[in-house]
């Protein structure tokens, strides 16, 4: 997911110039910088509206005990409740002001960003005028948490401005020796043990080590502006706030852009793909199985219907086969199976049969063992019932009945219910 940042600075002071911006490509690395007139800038999935630090104002509210109010609270409830709780702090008509709250590490306590309605609107309208729509609309600079350590931003030709970020608020100041006296001896900056981190632009870098009398870090405006992606404050809320439905929109596309390119998710992207390479390879495994089942099955149904009826010397569908051999020996004379079978079940029940051949002139029982009393008891019960039938070693040729008229499949079904195993 390619990512825009804009810097709202231009537009807010309502020059002419184009706007600062930088382009992402995978949300991480530095793709593109430049500046150009808004209707010219890159396309990107994502676009970040950054507000320059002079424009806000950054405000700690203690709320009173009961009251809980966050982003999320119903707009009108939320800005009556902020004016009447900020009355005295703020320094314009509510009416003029865009109040945003975020939480706050205290209980009970947040963190309430204000600026001058009108002109934020006027600084997005240059985008949204030359067709842009505006996901994010973050600070250049915010508030640090508490067990951070404060930073100052030096900022323009010869340190021009001072920006110091921490945990009570954000400063801005002009790059005076006075400013300069002010941040270094501010009581939040030496009360922590480690050092302030200073941060200078290229342009600033010489002027910010002589007024802090030691080296600073460099650090450019694009990759400032990089860093913003991250930021945690989004300023776009109530008036501002984009429909409901594009804030679903942006959050299912950051979260699969997370789950993509964050490297927080590095192993869970690299545990799924060996999941769907897994599933994959026991896919074509089982396909495999399955496919040599099937193939044996038919190889069965094969050699079945070659056993049963010999003349069929070519097998290009067995169950069709079968079934058109049988249908030919019903629609012919054929040996009356069902009474063969029951007569051999009534007058020897422990006989087993071990095959069974079929043609359009005779039914061949195969693998009958019997002595001399159970073959003469056989024969006797077989003339009995009408069947022709002669005895041939372990065989028995069951020969033409003009009369039989019933099916084959009943009399196998006939056959092995009574007894007689196939």
């Amino acid at each position: 997911m390619s990512t825009l940042i804009v810097d709202l600075s231009q537009a807010w002071r309502h020059a002419r110039a184009g706007l600062d911006f930088v382009l992402s490509q995978d949300g991480a690395s530095l793709s593109r910088q430049g500046n150009a007139a808004p209707a010219l800038l890159p396309a990107a999935t994502e676009l970040i509206a950054v507000v320059p630090p002079q424009a806000l104002s950054w405000h700690v509210l203690r709320l009173p005990e009961g009251l809980k109010l966050s982003a999320r609270s119903e707009p009108n409830k939320l800005r009556a409740a902020l004016v009447g709780l900020m009355e005295e702090q703020l320094l314009a008509e509510p009416d003029t002001l865009h109040l945003a709250v975020f939480e706050h590490a205290q209980p009970q306590h947040l963190w309430v960003a204000v600026c001058d309605a009108a002109a934020l609107r006027a600084a997005l309208n240059v985008l949204e005028d030359a067709g842009r729509v505006v996901h994010r609309v973050v600070p250049a600079y915010s508030p640090t948490a508490s067990s951070e350590v404060p930073s100052l931003h030096v900022v323009g030709e010869d340190a021009a401005q001072l920006v110091l970020s921490h945990s009570e608020g954000v400063l801005c100041l002009n790059g005076s020796d006075e400013a300069w006296r002010l941040v270094l001896n501010l009581p939040i900056v030496g009360a922590s043990s480690t050092p302030l981190q200073i941060h200078a632009e290229p342009a600033a870098v010489r002027q910010a080590e002589l007024k802090a009398g030691r080296a600073v870090t460099l650090q450019t405006p694009a990759q400032h502006l990089l860093r913003l992606m991250a930021s945690p404050f989004n300023l776009a809320q109530h008036n501002f706030a984009q429909s409901r439905r594009l804030r679903g929109q942006k959050l299912v596309v950051q979260g699969l852009h997370n789950l993509w390119q964050a490297r927080a998710w590095r192993p869970a992207r690299v545990g799924l793909a060996l999941l769907i390479l897994v599933n994959l390879v026991g896919i074509k495994l089982l396909a495999w199985q399955e496919q040599t089942n099937l193939q044996a099955k038919r190889a069965q149904a094969a050699q079945v219907l070659q056993a049963t009826f010999p003349e069929v010397t070519l097998v290009v569908d067995a169950p069709l086969q079968m079934a058109r051999s049988m249908a030919q020996l019903q629609r012919g004379s054929a040996v009356d199976l069902s009474l063969a079978l029951q007569t051999l079940a009534q007058t020897l029940p422990q006989a087993k049969v071990s095959g069974l051949v079929m043609s359009a002139t005779e039914v061949r029982l195969q693998g009958l063992a019997l002595d001399a009393t159970q073959t003469s008891q056989l024969q006797a019960a077989f003339k009995a019932a009408g069947v022709a039938a002669q005895a041939m070693g372990q065989d028995w040729v069951l020969g033409v009945n003009a009369g039989a008229s019933s099916g084959i499949s009943a009399g196998i079904s006939a056959g092995t219910n009574s007894g007689v195993k196939p």
